[in-house]
């Protein structure tokens, strides 16, 4: 059925994102890549296809934080790289092959000066009732989509970590290295790997413990050079090497107000995306956290990390 009145039937958003377009481009089109991004916040990828051609398939499942699974089928409609595509997209289908939801998506890519001007023409052919809650929320979802996307650009293309904030109790910080990801696992979970990266400069990581394993713990020391300590410590709650890793972290002197850390190894073409989410027990525990500096040590400790790699890659 057409969408009722006052539903959404047209969509338009645009980003500027500082990659040249034919990478961009790439990232809406590589099956690898299009699972690192797609979808709203906390939403996975599980598996998609993409046959880019005209008349080529698209077929992308998404699992919610609620573990429900749900899949989009497409057809591409037009395919002129770097600059235009045009797909038309079918959602859970019901037991009569009926979609919830029909659309009809174009993106076009626009070089600006080496960076690339995104638009997202998104039209609303078809809703069922079942569909209006999800059809009023497409906005925001298609919102988190690009965020991620900028995040994942970013990543990839800059020298950086980048930051983006799901929401006003979490971050979430994206980094690439030039290195497979059994390698970048290895070095962010093994003790002898960690002390040479994580602490800041000149201060050591006099205790660095790691019982890699549900429900073993981790607990790091650092040695201030006034002679005090710092403290941090949690449990592991997911161990699958080398694709994610979940465990809580708690900063000593707070022991009540213990974080939720959650880190995806994505490989591509030899490049690894660690994507971290950390979420906090409440707003003013993440603003505490990033008013301490937080931002420019992790890029710190990342960039003593991407060091550390260079080495081992090259051994």
């Amino acid at each position: 059925m057409t969408p009722p009145a006052g539903a959404l039937t047209e969509l338009t958003l645009t980003r500027l994102i500082d990659a040249p377009r034919e990478l961009v481009y790439a990232a809406w089109t590589d099956p690898k890549q299009i699972a690192l991004w797609w979808g709203p916040h906390y939403f996975t990828v599980p598996s998609c296809r993409a046959d880019v051609r005209v008349g080529g398939e698209l077929q992308i499942v998404m699992r919610g934080p609620s573990g429900t699974v749900g899949t989009i089928t497409g057809i591409y409609r037009e395919v002129a790289p770097p600059e235009r595509l045009v797909y038309t997209t079918r959602v859970m289908e019901d037991e009569r092959g009926v979609p919830l939801f029909e659309g009809r998506t174009t993106l076009t890519l626009a070089d600006e000066g080496g960076k690339t001007r995104l638009t997202l023409f998104l039209e609303v052919i078809s809703v069922q009732p079942a569909a209006m809650a999800a059809l009023a929320g497409t906005e925001a979802g298609w919102n988190q989509a690009l965020d991620r996307l900028l995040a994942h650009a970013d990543s990839r293309f800059g020298a950086a970590a980048s930051f983006t904030f799901p929401s006003d109790h979490e971050y979430t910080m994206v980094r690439a290295f030039e290195a497979p990801r059994e390698l970048v696992f290895e070095a962010m979970t093994h003790p002898q790997h960690v002390r040479n990266w994580w602490p800041p400069e000149r201060i050591g990581l006099d205790i660095c413990e790691i019982d890699l394993r549900v429900g073993g713990g981790w607990r790091y020391v650092m040695d201030m050079p006034d002679g005090s300590t710092i403290e941090f410590f949690g449990e592991f709650k997911e161990v699958e090497p080398p694709v994610r890793l979940v465990y809580t972290e708690i900063f000593a002197p707070y022991p009540d107000t213990p974080s939720l850390v959650t880190t995806l190894y994505d490989e591509i073409e030899g490049r690894t995306i660690v994507t971290c989410t950390v979420s906090f027990p409440s707003p003013e525990v993440l603003q505490m956290v990033l008013q301490t500096g937080m931002q420019e040590g992790a890029n710190a400790s990342y960039d003593r990390l991407a060091a550390l790699l260079a080495t081992r890659s090259t051994a």
